[in-house]
Formats: structure tokens, sequence, C-alpha cells
């Protein structure tokens, strides 16, 4: 999806971030595996294996159910560049993928236990307004005296916190998908990614800090782009404090970056500068070179019909 000499930067980015090491291998978080499958996914689909994809996809649900935040913008962008047949074929194959998944655990009530799983979760144990997470949620319980919400508590009249979060991120992810469903790129689909991670970082409850490690994968695939790379890059700072000030691999790092407090403040107003930066890119792509502007739709249709690979370009 990338060309030549943009390549290597992106990788190593991600492959030798202090985010990655610090979430998996000293962490032991999921992260990495779920957002490896959706970034498989999304390289399937751009090179025509639609199917293929579906069925990675598939995995990734089941890996995670967070790997649902990234949905919106592959199916926009499927709708857009292969019709509404494909994107509905796509959806069948990844429901099927994940009831094929299910099939050993039936017998011993997996299905029953995974719902009671998500209920308790849901509902009761992280049924807060941010565990963590540097957002919108967590500027709220800073100015309510620093302690955990309930999410289910009501702001106003019949309205929890909850309700609004969905509301939020709803209008949040209909952006993303329109930009993308209207403007079927590579490109688009990478950043319309990356940014509905980020939108559902910023605007939903019960978000734990480590929930927007998509975005900063997903960004590195849009780094031909200036504005991309600086988004990228703050963010990179800006997520990496939060990990740290959320779960301090040592004592002197929890002095520097205490979990609450200024600190967790201004990180939580700069990721949402960067969600709405990111929004903004994604709405307004920069002017390509005429003779770069071919829709995603043309180039999957016309090197399948003769059958050529499909050209790796993501940012056009």
């Amino acid at each position: 999806m990338l060309s030549p000499c943009a390549r290597p930067l992106p990788s190593e980015s991600v492959a030798l971030n202090p985010v990655l090491i610090y979430v998996s291998a000293w962490w032991g978080q999921f992260e990495s595996i779920y957002v490896l499958a959706v970034l498989v996914s999304v390289l399937l689909v751009t090179r025509g294996h639609v199917d293929l994809a579906a069925v990675v996809l598939g995995v990734a649900l089941m890996t995670k159910p967070q790997a649902a935040f990234f949905v919106v913008p592959i199916a926009a962008w499927l709708l857009g560049a292969t019709g509404w047949r494909s994107t509905f074929r796509f959806g069948l194959i990844a429901l099927a993928t994940v009831a094929i998944l299910w099939l050993p655990f039936v017998p011993g009530g997996g299905i029953q236990g995974y719902v009671r799983n998500l209920d308790a979760y849901g509902n009761q144990t992280f049924s807060i307004a941010s565990l963590r997470a540097w957002n919108a949620w967590w500027i709220m319980q800073e100015a309510s005296g620093g302690q955990f919400l309930a999410d289910t508590a009501t702001l106003f009249g019949p309205i929890t916190g909850r309700t609004m979060a969905f509301a939020l991120a709803a209008l949040g992810e209909l952006v993303v998908f329109l930009a993308v469903l209207q403007s079927p790129t590579r490109r688009n689909l990478a950043l319309g990614v990356a940014t509905s991670v980020l939108v559902c970082f910023s605007l939903l409850t019960a978000m734990h800090e480590r929930y927007a490690f998509g975005a900063l994968v997903f960004l590195t695939l849009g780094f031909a782009e200036p504005r991309i790379r600086a988004i990228w890059l703050v963010f990179n700072v800006v997520f990496m404090a939060n990990l740290l000030a959320a779960t301090p691999a040592s004592t002197a790092i929890a002095d520097i970056l205490p979990e609450g407090g200024p600190v967790s403040i201004v990180g939580s107003l700069a990721i949402l500068v960067l969600t709405a930066a990111s929004l903004w890119v994604l709405v307004h792509p920069a002017a390509q070179p005429e003779g770069e502007a071919t829709s995603a739709g043309q180039q999957l249709r016309e090197p399948a019909a003769e059958g050529r690979s499909i050209p790796a370009q993501v940012v056009r």
C-alpha cells in the first residue's frame, strides 16, 4: 500500500515503537494481535482479495470486541469501491467465520459464558466513564474530583453518560463513514480506520488507555502525507504518556507522570484535538496530481478483469 521508498519507515515506526513494546512485550495485552489481523484484512481487501479479507476480519472480531472500532470505515470503503453486493458478501463471510470459530465452544456453553462476561464487564466491572484513557470523559472525571464515575449515572433527564457517549461517537463515525464512502481511496481507508479508532477512544465511555493502539498503526500507512505524519508523531508521544501514567513501570515514572492531575488533562485535550485534526484531514484530502485520482473501485475491477495485481499505493 506504500511506495517502495516509504515502506521501511512506517514498518520500523511500529516494530521498534516503545508503545508496541510496552503494550505487548511488557504488559502482555492483546492489542497488537487483533490490530495485526485488521491490518492484514485491510491489505488484502485493497489488493482485491475481498473474501479472504473478510475471513481475517472475522478472526480479528473474535480476538477482541474492540476490533469493532474498525468496521465502519472498512464497510464504507467496500460500499464505495466494490458496491453493495460485494459488501454484503463480505459481511456474510465475516459472520460465517465468527460462527465457525465458535463451534468448538458451543457444547461447553461458550457463547452463553461470553455474553455473561460482556454483561459483567460492560455493566458492572468496567461501567466507568474513563478507565484511565485520556479522553473527554477523563476530563469530566478530573473535574469531578478525580474519582472513577459510573457511566450509567444520569447527566440530565434520562440521558446517561453512556447514552451521550454513544450519540457523540455515532456522529463522529458518521463523518468517517461518509468521508470514506464518498472518496473510497486507499489513503482514506487507512486514515478512516485510524480516525474511527480515535473517535471511539475519545468519545466512548469505559475506554482503557491502550484502546487507541490501532490508530498508531494505521496512521503510519499515511506517512507519505506530511499532515498525517505530524498527527502520528504528536499522538505517539501523548499515547505513550497515557500508557505510562496509567500503568507505570516504576515508581520514578509514576512520580513524573501521575495518574491524574494537570498533565492528564492536557493529554486528554491533546487527544481530542488530534481526533478533530484526523477527521479534518480525512474530510479534506490534499490535492493530488492529475492522473492519480483514479477511484479505488476502478483499481479493483480493472486489474481483476485482466489478471493483474493491484497497484500498491495508499496515499494518492
